[in-house]
């Protein structure tokens, strides 16, 4: 997996605003390492580059509702 990441951010050093790369390096930092503040750095990065890209914007609510805490207020 360190390798595919190398790779894309090789690919991406050559490009820094190849927004499929970001895509994809947000992706596999999400799905497949679990590594949900990276993944939110290269999803807030797509966003950057184009804020309607569907993907990214649908991907960070995502990430953004896992880090909130439980609303206690239900419990009452």
């Amino acid at each position: 997996m360190e390798r595919s990441i190398e790779l894309l951010e090789k690919e991406l050093a050559e490009n820094p605003e190849d927004i499929k790369r970001l895509t994809e390096i947000a992706a596999v930092y999400e799905f497949e390492l679990e590594d949900y503040a990276q993944a939110k750095h290269y999803y807030e990065k797509v966003l950057a580059l184009n804020p309607d890209h569907a993907i990214a914007r649908e991907a960070l609510e995502v990430l953004n509702d896992l880090a909130l805490p439980p609303n206690l207020s239900e419990d009452l």
